[in-house]
């Protein structure tokens, strides 16, 4: 009975050109670049990673302090652990989120807000 809010901020990333196609549709030197930066590489007329985390971590900055459930995509997670976390773009490639992944965070808010992972169920 709680009710729902839906915030745009929490999209998944904007692929452009690249939406909808398998990994293997897209050419392996595009896909390589994107990987290593995705901020300099980003899907042609798609969005780049650092705009990701910019709306991310505003939707962050935004949450209760109390208990939420953020119903997102591995893209918004991904950015989220790099904003509360600190983990630079590679490290938060390096975490499997296949579909329908948990991943739970404790969130200490403030001017530079904070999180500790408490568990991610796959």
């Amino acid at each position: 009975a709680l009710p729902v809010q839906l915030d745009r901020r929490w999209r998944e990333l904007d692929f452009g050109a690249w939406d909808g196609l398998a990994p293997a549709q897209v050419s392996c030197a595009a896909l390589t670049a994107f990987w290593v930066d995705p901020d300099a590489h980003a899907p042609p007329g798609g969005e780049r990673w650092s705009a990701l985390r910019a709306r991310v971590a505003a939707a962050l900055a935004d949450l209760p302090g109390s208990d939420t459930l953020v119903v997102t995509h591995g893209g918004a997670m991904r950015a989220a652990l790099t904003v509360l976390c600190g983990f630079v773009s590679e490290q938060a490639w390096a975490f499997d989120l296949p579909y329908a992944a948990l991943l739970s965070l404790r969130v200490w808010p403030g001017a530079r807000p904070s999180a500790q992972i408490v568990g991610l169920a796959t």
